[in-house]
């Protein structure tokens, strides 16, 4: 007589093979670090943040949201927080204009890929590396600052923008716009549009879900996110390709040609965040400027390709200048150029130690150039100064000194600012410290600390921004 097979045998060999899947899932996830590390990591990466779900199922999420959620209840840190701000300000000077000198009511912001120092107003071959970046330098109106710290951590572009907008320090082990997008984020947005009324508009032509764009965009105060959806991809570059900063800033001012984004007189705050200087600054050769050729110079390779994209990048930034100085209100219009991190990371000691000529070029100091044209102050200052004293310096600039928050830096404006600043990748103090106010050594080095406590308790959300 013939017997049907027993459902439990049935069954067995996938359960085997299933329970065989599990123990080697939990080997691995405990190798990372336990569960709840491994699935923070994922969710933190610029490009598998959605990969949660489809990795750990939906009960994962669910159980990795509750310990998240308990990791944040147990957090008690306003005393602290009230404590480090209350100092601060009694130590740093509100950020201020002389009364004799008017502010500027326009901000446009651009947010140049990995563009370091050293390259302004150097040569290779005789030729000037950014010629029209030098030239901008030598405007009567331009403020320069090329001594600028790279503090941005684990984040790189999205930490930039934080500091620039929030003057808020980059987290301890997390990455803000993909673990707090929500969070309440004090900005120069709202403080423009608190002031004056101002609408913003930000353009990338990134996919909004990198860094998690949109949200951080919308907690920051931005009116509308102009994606990589919104251009026509006729001229890429780079790996993953995206589009040529010439392209971008072309096709940019046509928009703003358009008069429904930025009508002139009405105040406006605008970013545009380029991306042709993103590692690895491989520029294609019939996009080579001819009269710029440095292959027989004594250069590693990637070092000269790095300049041969700083270059580019320098020769496409004049449309969109050109476009906001041909209009009637740009006299009320701050421009402000910035790198938003070193771009040559580990590199750096090799290519200086490479040969003479890149000794030569190469900053020892991961230092990114601010620039500022039209400003209401103009100079340059050499000392050091960290990307924390962006936000308050432009405070200052656009008469925003009445807003509540002043950021954890000191505008550079303030005669009495001391030369010196803490990177947050590698904790290298940089500068004199010995020029600091009395007091100020210890809260620069609690900063990091404090703004983490800042975002993660959402210490802001009970303020008026």
């Amino acid at each position: 007589m013939h017997r049907q097979p027993r459902p439990a045998r049935a069954f067995a060999l996938p359960l085997l093979i299933l329970s065989v899947l599990l123990i080697i899932s939990a080997i691995v996830i405990n190798l990372r670090g336990g569960f709840y590390n491994a699935y923070d990591k994922l969710v933190q990466s610029c490009y598998y943040s959605t990969c949660g779900v489809p990795t750990y199922t939906i009960a994962g999420h669910i159980a990795y949201s509750l310990m998240d959620s308990r990791r944040r209840d147990t957090i008690d840190a306003k005393p602290e927080i009230d404590r480090w701000i209350s100092t601060h300000e009694s130590i740093v000077a509100a950020p201020v204009l002389p009364d004799s000198v008017e502010a500027r009511k326009n901000l446009v912001l651009i947010i140049c890929e990995s563009l370091e120092s050293w390259p302004l107003e150097a040569t290779v071959n005789g030729k000037e590396i950014t010629p029209y970046l030098n030239n901008i330098l030598r405007d009567s109106t331009t403020f320069y600052a090329p001594n600028i710290l790279t503090q941005v951590a684990s984040g790189r572009s999205i930490d930039c923008q934080l500091l620039i907008h929030s003057g808020l320090m980059p987290m301890n082990g997390s990455v803000y716009s993909m673990k707090y997008p929500s969070v309440t984020y004090p900005s120069l947005n709202k403080a423009l549009n608190e002031r004056y009324g101002s609408l913003s508009y930000i353009f990338t032509c990134d996919k909004p879900i990198t860094w998690n764009q949109q949200a951080i965009s919308r907690a920051f105060g931005y009116d509308v996110l102009i994606d990589r959806s919104a251009w026509v991809m006729d001229e890429m570059i780079g790996n993953p390709a995206k589009l040529s900063d010439g392209s971008f800033f072309r096709q940019s001012v046509k928009k703003l040609g358009e008069d429904t984004i930025w009508p002139e007189g009405e105040p406006r705050m605008l970013t545009f965040v380029t991306y042709s200087g993103h590692n690895p600054f491989q520029l294609p050769q019939d996009m080579h400027d001819p009269d710029f050729d440095i292959s027989d110079m004594d250069l590693p390779r990637r070092l000269a390709d790095y300049i041969t994209m700083a270059h580019y990048t320098d020769s496409q930034l004049h449309t969109i200048i050109d476009y906001l100085r041909s209009r009637s209100d740009f006299n009320e219009t701050l421009v402000v150029i910035v790198g938003d991190h070193e771009g040559l990371a580990g590199d750096r000691r090799d290519f200086i130690d490479s040969t003479d000529e890149a000794a030569r070029l190469v900053s020892p100091r991961q230092y990114t150039p601010f620039i500022v044209l039209n400003s209401p102050i103009s100079g340059r200052t050499d000392s050091v100064a960290g990307q924390i004293d962006i936000y308050p310096t432009l405070l200052a600039m656009l008469g925003l000194s009445d807003y509540e928050w002043y950021g954890q830096g000191q505008s550079l404006l303030d005669p009495s600012r001391g030369a010196y600043a803490i990177s947050m990748m590698t904790g290298e103090e940089v500068g004199d410290s010995t020029t600091l106010a009395p007091g100020l050594l210890p809260l620069l080095r609690a900063a990091r600390r404090t703004s983490d406590a800042i975002i993660r308790s959402d210490y802001f959300s009970n303020k008026q921004h």
